[in-house]
Formats: C-alpha cells, sequence, structure tokens
C-alpha cells in the first residue's frame, strides 16, 4: 500500500517519515471559517493518499484510517500557532480519499506538522513515531519549535549521503551524525534548553520501538549532548554545524557497550555509535 502523504506549502509544512518529495497542496479558504484549509487530492502516482473505503476516528492524538480488524493509515494531529505565539485550534480528517486540515484563527496561522504514515495490521498500535512526549515540547514551546520544525531533513538526508555504505540507519555512524546536526541546528536555531528538552522527549518516545535498547539509548544521549555543543559554538553558521558532525560521524568510535566509557561528555567533541555500518 503507498504511503498517506499529506503535502504543504504557503506556510503548511508537512512531510512523511522518509523526507520524501510532495507534489503541492491546494490551500483554500472555507466558506464557513476563517481559517485555513489545505487539502490533499489523489492527483497522480507520487500522491497516493490514504484508502478510501472505511472510516474516520480520533485516537491518541492523530486521525487514523480503519477498515474492519484494522487501522490502514494514521496521520498525526498537526499544531498551529499565531503570530503571538497562541495555540490555534487545528481540526484534520478524510473527506472521501482526500486529507483535509483546517487551521482555524485566520490567515496569519502557522500551522506545523508531524508525520504522516501509512500502515497495515496493528502497527500504529505498536509503534507510533509522530512522539508523544516531543508533541508536548512543542505545545509548550511553539515558536521555537517553529524555529527548527525542518533541522530533521538536512540531519537525516546529510548523514545517509555521508555514509553510503551503510544499509541501515540506526546504531551506526549514520546515526551518530544525524543526531549530531539535528541537536546542533535545533540549539543554533534556538537554544540550549529547548534542543536539549527535545532531545530527551525524542528519547523517551522511543522506547515505544520495538527495537529500542538501553545501550541504544545511552549512545543517543552522549551524541545528543555533543550536537548541543556543537551548535553553541557555532552560532550563526549551520553550514559549519553540519560539517562538524559529518565529520564526528565518520570519525565515531565504535562502542558497543556505552556503559563502560564516560558518558557525561562534558566538551561534545566526539560522538560513538554501537556499531557499523
Amino acid at each position: 500500500m503507498g504511503r498517506c502523504r499529506p503535502t504543504g506549502r504557503k506556510g503548511v509544512f508537512l512531510s512523511d517519515l522518509h523526507g520524501a518529495p510532495h507534489p503541492p497542496a491546494r490551500p483554500r479558504l472555507p466558506p464557513d471559517s476563517p481559517g485555513i484549509s489545505p487539502s490533499n487530492p489523489r492527483s497522480d502516482v507520487t500522491s497516493p493518499g490514504c484508502p478510501p473505503p472505511g472510516s474516520s476516528a480520533y485516537a491518541r492524538r492523530r486521525v487514523q484510517r480503519e477498515r474492519p480488524g484494522a487501522v490502514v493509515a494514521g496521520v498525526g494531529l498537526p499544531m498551529g500557532f499565531d503570530a503571538t505565539g497562541a495555540a490555534v485550534p487545528v481540526r484534520t480528517g478524510f473527506e472521501g480519499n482526500r486529507l483535509r486540515l483546517r487551521f482555524g484563527g485566520g490567515p496569519a496561522a502557522f500551522p506545523m506538522e508531524f508525520p504522516a504514515i501509512a500502515a497495515t495490521g496493528d502497527t500504529l498500535d505498536t509503534w507510533w513515531s509522530t512522539g508523544i512526549q516531543r508533541r508536548i515540547v512543542c505545545e509548550n514551546e511553539p515558536v521555537d519549535c517553529f524555529r527548527v520544525r525542518n533541522a530533521r531533513g538536512p540531519a537525516f538526508d546529510l548523514s545517509k549521503k555521508a555514509f553510503p555504505e551503510a544499509t541501515e540507519t540506526e546504531d551506526n555512524r549514520t546515526d551518530a551524525a544525524r543526531h549530531c546536526v539535528w541537536n546542533g541546528l535545533m540549539t543554533e536555531g534556538t537554544h540550549r534548553g529547548f534542543a536539549q528538552r527535545m532531545a530527551a522527549a525524542h528519547e523517551i518516545d522511543g522506547r515505544a520501538n520495538p527495537g529500542w535498547s538501553r545501550d541504544a539509548q545511552l549512545m543517543d544521549e552522549y551524541k545528543n549532548k555533543t550536537g548541543v555543543q556543537v551548535g553553541l559554538r557555532n552560532e550563526g553558521a549551520p553550514r559549519l554545524i553540519e560539517s562538524t558532525c559529518l565529520h564526528y560521524g565518520r570519525e565515531a568510535r565504535i562502542v558497543p557497550e556505552p556503559d563502560t566509557i564516560d558518558l557525561t561528555n562534558p566538551y561534545g567533541v566526539d560522538v560513538i555509535a554501537l556499531r557499523h555500518p
């Protein structure tokens, strides 16, 4: 089954889990609301949309598409805030095979979105990658969250490109570089406190992943600290943050058991990985 791909432009920022390019959405103002209501029509093979049969329901901060006996797709509920930082009401739903997002508060609303995914069976019940804890951080600090909403993209793309020999992206040097870049860009784009809170939330959410391990979390926490330090040392220079973290990733120490080393990492001048590739 194809991915459920909401897309966006004109201030609407949406992406799927894999950062794939999307066709443009169609923002429009519904006659019965002052808000923004972008929709994603099923127009071609690059925008397969969500499965048309079944019903929609809200569950645990998401709207999900259901068929008898199975959840077939889920879309994380977006958040929005206005120019003053006040929360903006958001409604998400399916109309036939079309995803529709309605942002109240008038055209000044700035929407934010977490990844949309499609899955079969009970996958969404097992692992929901939008992250409840990360969402709470964004709800508490929406302006900072909006400022660094795109930090994940270059972190994922650059780290994967830097290590073409790696067939996976977890627990290896690709992972090490990605976390460093992500935390560095979040720090540079906001401040140390926000980056640390978001990284901590990410690790808590990650425990729901069936592949979670304590060693992986210790590794992540170490390289998150490095990313924050790289961001602090390179204020106003995001490209230097990226290149520094990629260099650290290439030189990453392979530490299968992170609790055997000093994890305080006060200077943030290296990263570690459990394995490679």
